[in-house]
Formats: C-alpha cells, sequence, structure tokens
C-alpha cells in the first residue's frame, strides 16, 4: 500500500497489522531509532510481519526503502535477532535488532519510499493535499500485475482544492473581469475551486455542469486533474514548505470508511 504522508502510512500501518492480528506469530518489541541515531520509540514485531529498512546496511545487506517479511525471531545474550525475507533480493537475511534499528512497519509505505520498489499488486491511498502527476506516475508504476487507487470524497475534495485551474478557465476569467468591470479574486490563478466559484457566479452558467454526471462522478473527474497536475519544486525550500503544510489531520472517513463515498479506480 502506499499514501502520500507519513501521517496516512501510519493510520494504514495500523489498521493492516489489526487485520493481520490473527495471523501473526511471536511478538517483541524493539527499540528504533531515526536514521540521526535519535529513539523513535518502540515498535512491535512478530513473525509473519511486514518490515521496512530505513537505512543502507553493509552487515546484512539492506537497501533504505527495502520491504522484508519476517520469517522468525530469536533471543541471544547480543540481543533480539530477527530473520527476515527481502523482497528485493529474495535473501533471508539476520537482524540483529541491538545494531541495526532503523525500522519501520511495512504494510504502508510513501510514494516516495516506493520508489524503485516493484510489487505484484500495488493499492494507492489518493487524494490529498500532495497529490501530483509525479506522485501518481510513482504510484501507478510500481505494479507487475495491478495497481489500484482508493480515494475517499473528503480527499477528492481535497485534491480538486489543490488543484490550479485550466487555462481556458483562467483567459475565461479575465475576459468576464475585462468586460464586466469584475473584480478577479486573488487566488483565481491557483485554485481550481476559487477560478469556477467564481465563473459559476459570474459567467451565467456553472461550469462543468452536466445533468447527466452524479456530484461524486463530476468530482472525480476534477480529482484525476489533480493527479495530472506537475507539483515539481524549483527549490529545497519549496520542497519543505510543501511538506510541512500537507502533514495534516487525516479524513476521519479513513478511519471509519462510508461505502457510498470511496471509490476504487483500476
Amino acid at each position: 500500500m502506499m499514501a502520500n504522508t507519513n501521517a496516512e502510512v501510519a493510520e494504514l500501518n495500523r489498521a493492516a497489522r489489526t487485520a493481520m492480528a490473527e495471523r501473526l506469530g511471536h511478538e517483541v518489541s524493539i527499540q528504533t531509532t531515526d536514521r540521526n541515531g535519535k529513539p523513535a520509540g518502540k515498535l512491535a514485531v512478530a513473525e509473519g510481519d511486514r518490515l521496512l529498512a530505513k537505512k543502507n546496511d553493509k552487515v546484512t545487506g539492506l537497501k533504505n526503502g527495502d520491504l522484508m517479511t519476517v520469517r522468525g525471531i530469536q533471543y541471544t545474550q547480543d540481543g533480539v535477532l530477527i530473520t527476515a525475507r527481502v523482497d528485493r533480493t529474495r535473501a533471508v537475511v539476520t537482524i540483529n535488532s541491538a545494531e541495526y534499528r532503523q525500522l519501520h512497519h511495512g504494510y504502508a509505505v510513501t510514494v516516495h519510499a516506493a520508489q524503485g520498489t516493484t510489487v505484484d499488486r500495488a493499492v494507492v491511498l489518493g487524494g490529498g493535499s500532495m497529490t501530483s502527476r509525479e506522485g501518481t506516475y510513482v504510484q501507478m508504476s510500481r505494479m507487475r500485475d495491478t495497481a489500484e487507487i482508493i480515494i475517499t470524497k473528503p480527499q477528492i475534495e481535497n485534491a480538486i482544492d489543490q488543484t490550479p485551474p485550466t487555462e481556458k478557465m483562467i483567459k475565461w476569467c479575465e475576459s468576464i473581469s475585462a468586460s464586466r468591470g469584475i473584480a478577479l479574486p486573488d487566488e483565481y490563478r491557483d485554485s481550481f475551486m476559487a477560478a469556477r466559484g467564481w465563473l459559476d457566479e459570474n459567467s451565467g452558467h456553472e461550469v462543468g455542469d452536466n445533468k447527466s454526471e452524479s456530484g461524486l462522478l463530476a468530482d472525480l473527474k476534477d480529482a484525476i486533474a489533480a493527479m495530472g497536475q506537475s507539483r515539481q519544486k524549483e527549490t529545497t525550500l519549496e520542497y519543505i514548505q510543501s511538506c510541512e503544510v500537507a502533514q495534516e489531520k487525516l479524513p476521519e472517513s479513513i478511519h471509519v470508511p462510508v461505502c457510498e463515498n470511496i471509490l476504487v479506480m483500476r
């Protein structure tokens, strides 16, 4: 599974591990650290768990981003030893949890972490403020066989809100504004919703109005448009700022999904 933000990935990992509870074996708790060696909390690891390596390691041959399945857990004088099969190499490695501590659960990963990974089936939590053409390409090119995008109604609305208007909409806004002397909103060039709202109010008819389409289908088209928009940044600062904005609260619909508000795209 893939998602855009760390918050979404953490929630998906919790949900997946709960669903897997009856299939998991013996469990231990290990101390983890971040890439700088600072304590990052305890991680419950059980036989059958999916793990994600977050740092290159010469001893085990692990690469940052490697996904693996835990095959066994053993207590020794040196600490807890975790035996796991690595997806990338198909090799079985032994990890000393006292020495290699950069581990996360690996049922779900961020789009960034998924780069370079290939799986048989990819399931993507779509939508959100980081929806982009670049991210969608990574998401939909990780699979050998099938890929699915799961998207909720609140996420569709979020994606639409992040979508810039088309050039046609911008020119239409400017034409109406010039001919009628009506002031344009400051965000009409940046926000699809702002431009569409202004056009709905001043153009004489609703933009994109189609009586044959449901509201959800019309919104879905706008979400797909968001997936086709480039979010490439020119500077490192722009990336930092966009990531800070993206660390938003997860929509409640992800925790308690409403069936009619969830779409699966294959």
